[in-house]
């Protein structure tokens, strides 16, 4: 089954069915942050990424976009709050960080993917998510990753996503602050 013939999952009622009611969903919520609700297309966002979500030479795997099972998105951090504070978010965020996948929040929604601030009580400043339009079913939590054809198809799914990201891997990921190549500039 190809990733384009996966089933589409179903959007709680709360959920914006496209990216245009996505941006109007986004402005009726309050805001609690200096931020605007709304992410615009020309923003980056940030995938915190850890040491088992890279395989040998420092490429990404396709685990490193899968939301966690029960999540609806993959969270991602805002890189207009700043390069030091994303690194900072994201080494709080993530077990064995070691640096950050970098998307276009146009490059996203050109591909298909839903970029938006959901700005829940106790989410960190800068969070938002990526929204995918078709996944497969998580595979529940503590269960033997067998190899079967659902595994294949998420690796397959995700995987036509990883071309939308950058890789940076972070310099000093146990220093604070941001020591690498400015963020914010990858065009897939």
């Amino acid at each position: 089954m190809s990733a384009e013939s996966l089933p589409v999952s179903s959007w709680p009622e709360e959920r914006p069915a496209s990216l245009e009611q996505a941006s109007d969903h986004d402005e009726e919520r309050e805001l609690d942050s200096e931020l605007p609700v709304v992410v615009d297309d020309v923003e980056f966002v940030e995938r915190a990424v850890g040491k088992e979500h890279l395989a040998a030479g420092g490429r990404l795997k396709w685990q490193a976009l899968r939301p966690r099972p029960n999540e609806d998105g993959a969270s991602v951090i805002r890189q207009r709050i700043g390069d030091d504070a994303v690194k900072n978010t994201a080494v709080r965020v993530k077990n064995n960080y070691r640096g950050l996948a970098e998307c276009s929040v146009q490059v996203a929604r050109d591909g298909g993917l839903a970029v938006v601030d959901p700005r829940r009580e106790n989410d960190y400043e800068g969070h938002a998510e990526i929204l995918f339009r078709t996944f497969p079913e998580p595979l529940e939590p503590y269960e033997p990753n067998e190899a079967s054809d659902q595994n294949a198809e998420a690796s397959r799914y995700y995987r036509s996503y990883l071309r939308l990201f950058r890789f940076e891997l972070d310099p000093a990921p146990d220093e604070e602050g941001w020591s690498g190549g400015p963020l914010g500039r990858h065009v897939a």
